[in-house]
């Protein structure tokens, strides 16, 4: 019996010292690659730029933050209270370029005609989409793709979860699907929390949904406020 104990407490030790060295190695890849991100990029070989690029956008895209030219904040659904204000992208990251992603051929989605207010928050889009795991290495699926009007939509949009079938939080971002520019990152959102960004017009957008934690089903929203009412 004494042996049995022992053998146990011999394997438990050992699980216990190859998780705590997992995490450690996983510690030190991650401080790594955050040392790498804060290299020269100009006095960096081609090889190394590509590494550092890499880097910076796995800092860049696991940070709240909104492109230059454009404002961010964090609304409650229900109330429509601000609950944060986002920072700039020059703010945060001053000497890094936002991310590009590869242009992608996509289906634009067609959605509803309107007609209410230009200054209320009008639900244009609203569809079941599938939290996939955040990944380190790419941005998920865009879940909804679409050219902006700014007299239909607005030039203020708000999207997120309005509910979470197992996620406890999720991430959203916004880019450019002409350029493919990032205009948006907003992580760990709760639900009925959205994410705003304002100051967009005649925009091919595309909007993606992650999450940090469980995957699982949410209800994603899109809604837009300040139509334009000039005559055109």
């Amino acid at each position: 019996m004494k042996k049995i104990v022992s053998v146990v407490l011999a394997w438990m030790m050992l699980i216990g010292t190859t998780v705590t060295a997992s995490a450690a190695e996983a510690d030190h890849e991650k401080q790594l690659g955050n040392d790498i991100a804060y290299l020269e990029l100009d006095e960096a070989s081609p090889d190394m730029q590509k590494k550092i690029l890499k880097a910076r956008e796995q800092i860049i895209y696991n940070t709240d933050w909104v492109a230059d030219g454009y404002n961010g904040a964090v609304m409650d659904a229900e109330t429509g209270e601000i609950i944060e204000v986002l920072p700039h992208f020059s703010e945060i990251f001053p000497d890094w370029d936002v991310p590009t992603e590869e242009i992608t051929e996509y289906e634009v989605d067609a959605l509803p005609q309107i007609g209410v207010g230009p200054d209320d928050w009008l639900r244009f889009c609203s569809k079941r989409v599938y939290l996939e795991e955040a990944s380190q290495s790419q941005n998920a699926d865009s879940f909804e793709t679409f050219q902006n009007d700014p007299y239909e939509y607005g030039t203020c949009l708000a999207l997120g979860a309005t509910s979470l079938s197992s996620s406890e939080t999720y991430n959203v971002g916004v880019t450019n699907a002409s350029t493919g520019k990032s205009l948006l990152v907003k992580t760990r959102l709760s639900e009925g929390i959205l994410a705003i960004l304002d100051g967009v017009y005649d925009e091919m957008l595309s909007c993606r949904a992650s999450t940090y934690s469980d995957p699982g089903w949410a209800t994603m929203v899109i809604q837009g406020r300040y139509r334009v009412s000039d005559v055109r």
